[in-house]
């Protein structure tokens, strides 16, 4: 059966109007997606933006994601993602990339029905990763 699980990537300070929600099908737990978000991160004034940051997420696994309409909670999902981006969007900017994990129970109505397993920058989730699943 595939593990599936939702991104959502958005400004630390903006709202859902210019966040993002993807939808990934399967190998959706941490050891597989953690990798694969931070992997799309440069250190570039324009990963600072949602839109570019979603479309460098997306880049790294193309066939994987789905893009949605809103922001509602799939039914199937097995983990959450919060990709949070703070950054001054002019160019030599350098964006911070945070990453909230979440296992998510069956039933699952809302983010404050799921187990946070992670809060941090990106490259201390890569480093997190092992214990994300325990």
């Amino acid at each position: 059966m595939s593990t599936r699980c939702q991104v959502k990537i958005r400004a630390v300070n903006g709202d859902d109007r210019e966040a993002v929600t993807l939808y990934h099908h399967c190998d959706g737990y941490p050891s597989n997606m953690v990798p694969l978000i931070a992997s799309a991160y440069q250190p570039g004034w324009e990963h600072g933006r949602v839109g570019k940051a979603a479309s460098y997420v997306v880049a790294e696994d193309v066939g994987g994601y789905d893009i949605e309409q809103g922001h509602q909670l799939h039914g199937d999902i097995e983990w959450y993602y919060v990709l949070s981006i703070e950054s001054e969007l002019h160019i030599g900017a350098v964006p911070k990339w945070y990453l909230n994990v979440y296992d998510v129970p069956m039933d699952c109505n809302s983010v404050a029905d799921m187990r946070l397993v992670f809060s941090g920058t990106i490259l201390d989730a890569v480093k997190s990763v092992e214990t994300m699943e325990s």
